[in-house]
């Protein structure tokens, strides 16, 4: 990440999920242990202080209270723990038509004479997308459902049938729900899988994943649209007028079929608000918007990262490996210069580069800052 892409004087160690989404915007709470809330690309997302806001207070924490969003610049106080620096400028959370810019933001409590606390944003925590979901979380739901059959069967189990299959197909009549007409690109897939259902996204109206293996939880969509839109990488807010969120890059190709209808999901818009038998359900649409928010948005703190204990070792090799040693090129090595500076890589004391307990925490601590695999 170049300067230029993040003015600050001093840059906050990157977990693997910021470094996976390639994240240029980051949103911390603006009290001194305060994580990593959220975070963009923005050269992607290009989201203004409205949609920000509305996100945060509307889908992922509805009982946060007034807050604003300040830029800042940060400043290292402990391994992963920066102070937050307002810079004098307060972000107008009404403003719909400016992209926020790229940079360090902070989240700080309205109210001067109350503190600024983590208790308010506990509703909604990160998630992966729907695609890269942990395969034991599937294979658990799998086996409950069919205890006798191997995995690959049961995960046949999380296609739609042949009913819905043909239900849809009636109804779509190869339409992609973005674009329009696809033809043999057409494909039928799930909204949300039943598998990844979360029953408190659905109102009262759902509560296992057998309830949502309907036709209203079915969408037609190109097939260059599809895979991006099961692992999040685009979404649909259907309470910004069907505006099309795009989180993370899909392609030349991709992006010119949801430039057709300049980024609204007019088609779906009018399917929905037609109404009838089979007809998509919108609460599937918003179940995969938060979910996608959860996935690209929300979180991705460099301390998720890591176990207290995995900290402590990070600063405790710091205090015995020697100044050319490579711990200085891991996240937690970098972050260390950043706290103690030059001065502290190079001060003298006894150097135990060889020990065996060295190289076995490295080991570990290498292992831990890997990025995750897609």
């Amino acid at each position: 990440m170049s300067e230029s892409q993040v003015p600050t004087t001093d840059t906050a160690a990157l977990s693997k999920k910021s470094r996976r989404l390639q994240r240029d915007t980051f949103i911390f709470l603006g009290n001194r242990h305060g994580p990593l809330m959220a975070g963009l690309n923005q050269r992607v997302t290009k989201a203004t202080p409205h949609q920000v806001d509305q996100w945060l207070r509307r889908i992922l924490f509805p009982s946060m209270p007034p807050y604003t969003l300040k830029q800042v610049t940060l400043e290292s106080w402990a391994l992963f723990l920066y102070d937050k620096n307002p810079t004098g400028k307060t972000i107008n959370w009404a403003d719909k038509e400016t992209a926020i810019p790229a940079g360090y933001y902070a989240l700080f409590n309205s109210d001067p004479d109350d503190i600024t606390s983590t208790w308010h944003f506990h509703e909604s925590c990160q998630r992966d997308s729907y695609g890269l979901r942990a395969a034991r979380v599937e294979s658990e739901i799998a086996r409950k459902r069919h205890p006798y059959n191997t995995f690959d069967e049961c995960k046949k189990d999380n296609e739609p049938d042949k009913k819905i299959w043909q239900t849809v197909l009636r109804r779509d009549k190869g339409q992609c729900a973005l674009s329009g007409p696809a033809g043999d690109d057409a494909v039928i897939s799930w909204i949300v899988p039943p598998a990844w259902m979360e029953y408190d996204d659905y109102d009262d109206k759902y509560k296992n994943p057998d309830d949502v293996r309907i036709s209203g939880n079915c969408i037609t969509m190109h097939k260059l649209l599809q895979t991006a839109f099961m692992n999040n990488y685009f979404a649909i807010d259907i309470d910004d007028d069907y505006h099309i969120v795009l989180f993370e890059e899909i392609g030349e190709d991709a992006l010119r079929l949801l430039a057709k209808e300049g980024f609204r999901a007019s088609r779906l818009k009018e399917h929905i608000l037609l109404g009838g038998e089979n007809t998509v359900e919108a609460c599937f649409i918003k179940a995969h918007f938060k979910y996608s928010l959860c996935s690209k948005f929300s979180g991705g703190d460099v301390r998720n990262d890591y176990t207290f204990g995995e900290m402590q070792e990070i600063v405790e090799l710091g205090s015995k490996v020697s100044p050319n040693h490579a711990f200085w090129n891991t996240v937690g090595g970098q972050d260390l210069l950043t706290l103690g500076g030059q001065a502290y890589k190079n001060r003298r004391c006894n150097y135990v580069d060889d020990q065996d307990e060295v190289e076995e925490v490295m080991h570990r601590l290498i292992l831990c800052e890997l990025e995750e695999e897609l």
